[in-house]
């Protein structure tokens, strides 16, 4: 009986001592996450706060590395981006391209939005376009999607879509979706 009592003793402060430790376990799993997260937070805001702090001076230094690559940077960046007020030259290239890929085409725009995208000394807008294509196939929108590559705009694209009846040889609907980054 004695020993029976005794036994039941050890299994009860066995299991206790086991839940101590199993809840300590878990205590300093969920205390290690803790850390890592708030050190993860402390790293990205000292980073930010770096860049804010040494933005004028992080600027300059990249005016001075685009001039020591090519003097003309700004006026290439310039052209790149066109004022929101006229893109038309940007609409000219995009009718030159369908022209010479004897492509029809149709331009959509949507209304100018300021952009978080690239912060810096330009006040940047973006513009969504869709682009209609039509009286090609697979080949002519190949090169026309190679000489749009070659246009020299800070555009994206973000959706192509083709369509056709009979397959990719034949004439096919194809849609274009982008962005066209413009100055304010």
């Amino acid at each position: 009986m004695k020993r029976n009592r005794f036994l039941i003793r050890i299994a009860k402060r066995t299991i206790a001592l086991a839940l101590i430790v199993a809840i300590a376990i878990i205590a300093a799993r969920y205390l290690i996450k803790r850390i890592e997260k708030v050190n993860s937070a402390m790293q990205e805001n000292k980073k930010t706060s770096y860049l804010l702090e040494n933005r004028d001076r992080i600027n300059k230094d990249i005016q001075k590395n685009f001039a020591a690559v090519d003097p003309n940077y700004k006026k290439k960046v310039s052209a790149a981006l066109p004022s929101i007020y006229n893109i038309l030259p940007f609409v000219e290239a995009l009718e030159s391209l369908a022209k010479k890929n004897s492509l029809q085409q149709v331009i959509n725009f949507s209304q100018p939005v300021p952009t978080t995208e690239a912060p810096g000394p330009l006040s940047l807008v973006s513009l969504d376009f869709n682009i209609s294509l039509a009286g090609g196939n697979i080949d002519t929108f190949t090169a026309y999607l190679k000489d749009f590559e070659e246009l020299a705009y800070f555009t994206t694209i973000s959706n192509i879509s083709l369509t056709s009846a009979s397959g990719w040889e034949d004439n096919s609907s194809i849609n274009l979706s982008g962005r066209l980054y413009a100055q304010q």
